[in-house]
């Protein structure tokens, strides 16, 4: 088991908010088996409010969560801050209680894989994020495969609200 870690992301396209992007990260972190276990975590830096633009390759390295292994479902979550973000405090909250109640549901059929989980929880995922936000926009929401015990995890692609963002998650 390992620690995940947000290591990198590059805007190829800002959205089609006003001015720079404000992006943050929303992740889902789900241990299949029994006991079963899920958290929701938010990953934003006060340096890229409104500050992420066109072109910009940002250096994270955040951690995000710990024992994580290739059985272990990750759903990601770009979204794109208006004002203040919409997930965060209470709201982060309920997007936490929602997908711990979702995943103790599907997470504890017995032998279920992450990717046999995924299409199962990914809907409640963005049930969800929508039901908490605001104003913010959800540039994208992906699964992350974890394919390794240790170095760099697949490039996740996002695309939407009229901006693309590629996304690299690293496992030590």
């Amino acid at each position: 088991m390992a620690n995940l870690i947000l290591k990198e992301f590059r805007c190829v396209e800002e959205t089609d908010e006003a001015g720079a992007d404000s992006p943050y990260f929303v992740v889902f972190v789900g241990h299949p088996g029994k006991p079963e276990s899920a958290d929701v975590k938010m990953i934003r830096k006060g340096e890229w409010d409104n500050e992420v633009s066109t072109g910009d390759l940002l250096v994270a390295n955040v951690p995000v969560a710990s024992g994580v292994d290739t059985n272990t479902l990750v759903l990601v979550a770009l979204m794109e801050e208006d004002v203040n973000p919409d997930i965060a405090g209470t709201e982060l909250s309920n997007v936490r209680n929602w997908m711990k109640a979702v995943f103790q549901a599907f997470g504890s059929i017995n032998g279920a894989s992450a990717a046999q989980l995924s299409p199962l929880v990914m809907p409640e995922f963005i049930k969800a994020l929508n039901a908490n936000l605001t104003n913010d926009d959800v540039v994208g929401i992906s699964r992350l495969s974890i394919t390794t015990a240790s170095g760099l995890l697949p490039l996740i692609n996002f695309f939407g609200d009229g901006g693309q963002y590629k996304v690299r998650f690293n496992m030590a």
